[in-house]
């Protein structure tokens, strides 16, 4: 057990199991497709600067709150959030928020988050606190870099897992149509200290043009395209990870490639979906 200083929360260890939400995909080598293959995934230039299959919201972004909203680094340096960040709040003269903050979009009542874990025996089997905030702007003391988060609506506990890859957890709460919610993550390193990290989703109701981008969607991937182009990180990256789970091929390879591209973390790509994921107590407060 990895010795750390006093968390900021209280978990108790009574353990429960949540249905295997992934399965495991080796092997992602991703071929060299015909051209005309590869321009049906390309959409516009992205802030990133690359043509990609993701377009940010030019309209929406993480809140701008107290001590500028960056996102929590660290987490023992193991695990990264596979979320895009909000470079609209970058560094300027004007704004010294020293690291954009990550934010995604979802339409979905229960999203599910991603990470990706680096593979580690000292850590594997080590508790991490997820905790879910409702942010409120009228809340003046709401400051992350701070420790100050407003009105907890969720947490639980995740188990480090034993592998490298890519781990998805599915909301098990409902969020409101129009709020945005801010995510961390906590958990105790070898140094004896506890990282954490931290991001934005926000729940915007389905655009009537891509219910009908859905609506004529003939697979998963022109799905995932349309949620793309609409800038709806959540459910793109989530409609291709279950697709993958149950018919996996050189085409959501691909697709997989390049919404990780399209955010930075190419690098990330060729790792494995994890399969499942364990929680200890889980707390529903919005039911409290």
């Amino acid at each position: 057990m990895i010795a750390r200083t006093k968390p900021k929360f209280n978990i108790a260890a009574s353990a429960i199991g949540l249905p295997a939400l992934l399965v495991l995909v080796s092997g992602w080598n991703v071929p060299v497709r015909a051209e005309s293959e590869a321009k049906a995934l390309t959409n516009t230039s992205t802030p990133y600067g690359e043509i990609g299959l993701f377009a940010p919201p030019a309209d929406r972004g993480a809140p701008t709150t107290v001590g500028g909203a960056t996102r929590g680094e660290g987490l023992c340096h193991q695990v990264t959030p596979l979320v895009p960040k909000d470079i609209t709040k970058a560094e300027t003269d004007e704004s010294p928020t020293p690291t954009p903050p990550y934010f995604g979009l979802t339409v979905a009542a229960q999203p599910t988050f991603f990470w990706h874990f680096k593979q580690s025996a000292l850590y594997t089997g080590e508790p991490i606190a997820f905790v879910l905030y409702e942010y409120n702007p009228e809340d003046a003391a709401f400051n992350p870099d701070a420790g100050q988060y407003g009105k907890e609506v969720y947490e639980t506990t995740i188990e480090y897992p034993g592998q490298s890859g890519a781990l998805g957890f599915n909301l098990p709460i409902e969020l409101e149509v129009g709020k945005s919610y801010l995510w961390y993550l906590e958990m105790g390193c070898d140094d004896g200290q506890s990282g954490s990290t931290y991001g934005w989703v926000e729940r915007i109701e389905e655009p009537s043009q891509l219910s009908s981008q859905l609506s004529a969607a003939s697979d998963a991937l022109a799905k995932t395209q349309a949620y793309a182009k609409s800038g709806v990180w959540f459910d793109a990256l989530n409609t291709l990870a279950q697709e993958r789970m149950t018919a996996d091929s050189p085409s959501l390879q691909d697709g997989w490639t390049q919404l990780l591209q399209d955010i930075d973390q190419s690098e990330l790509a060729d790792t494995p979906l994890i399969p499942s994921l364990s929680t200890e107590t889980t707390i529903d407060l919005q039911a409290q």
